[in-house]
């Protein structure tokens, strides 16, 4: 599964050294059995990060995998320790999916015996990560039909003082919350003119705000959208703050930011 938030930071990884017949086997699929002088680069490769707690120096390292079957090293040691009990909370059978850079180069030289070696290959890989905190939704998603909207930027919700009855049960004052929040066009009286049309944030089924009306009016079109679809509008939302006050932020994108291809994709259930 790709990460719940779509925030990732760049983290190289450690021990490739060890696996040489890895970098041979990917170079290979990759039509490069004869490498540059310069090497070669997969710029868009996909790894997928496994927690490995047989490892015999380490119960918390875990594993980078390239395309789900190259064992190409690990996390280093104190980066994994962040991410093991995360990883090993998900569902049996489910790992975490995220993008990567692999080089790989000819190595000519043998580091332990400084012989000359026949056909030597070394590789590099870096893979970007969420924070920990955000590898999966703190709650649950809806368990009716729903679509998650594409990231975008940040939009900060307003009223959210009105709601701390439900924002405190996202256990506030301690880390930010990655959280799934659904988002509704709701028609808001004023206590002078006609109603306006925004869009309501709501937590678990909860409303913990709205979006003001200038924004509401960049993103109303895309969750009405996916309503008419019979599927419930699903954004990547943070939750931070204490007990006394909390904000939420959503990161969706604006309707004009939505492809064709992504909304033909949408069927109703």
């Amino acid at each position: 599964m790709p990460p719940w938030t779509e925030k990732l930071a760049h983290q190289d990884i450690v021990g490739e050294s060890f696996h040489e017949d890895a970098f041979k086997a990917i170079a290979a699929e990759y039509g490069q059995r004869s490498l540059p002088d310069y090497g070669y680069e997969i710029p868009e490769a996909v790894a997928v990060i496994v927690p490995d707690p047989e490892n015999a120096f380490d119960p918390n390292a875990v594993a980078v995998w390239v395309e789900g079957k190259h064992l190409v090293g690990h996390l280093p040691r104190d980066v994994a320790a962040a991410y093991a009990p995360k990883l090993e909370a998900l569902d049996r059978g489910t790992y975490l999916q995220v993008p990567a850079r692999v080089w790989i180069g000819r190595d000519d030289w043998d580091r332990d015996t400084g012989a000359r070696k026949k056909n030597g290959v070394r590789g590099s890989v870096s893979v970007r990560l969420p924070d920990p905190n955000g590898v999966t939704a703190f709650n649950d998603l809806p368990d009716e039909p729903h679509t998650v909207l594409p990231w975008g930027r940040a939009v900060q919700i307003a009223g959210e003082e009105l709601h701390m009855e439900v924002l405190r049960t996202f256990a506030l004052g301690t880390d930010p919350r990655h959280v799934a929040a659904t988002l509704h066009v709701v028609e808001e009286p004023r206590r002078t003119g006609d109603p306006v049309r925004l869009v309501e944030v709501r937590l678990d089924g909860e409303r913990v705000g709205v979006m003001s009306k200038a924004i509401s009016e960049q993103i109303h079109d895309l969750v009405a959208f996916v309503a008419d679809k019979g599927r419930v509008p699903v954004a990547r939302a943070i939750v931070k703050g204490s007990d006394l006050r909390a904000e939420v932020t959503v990161h969706v994108a604006r309707t004009s930011d939505v492809s064709h291809k992504w909304l033909d994709a949408i069927q109703a259930p």
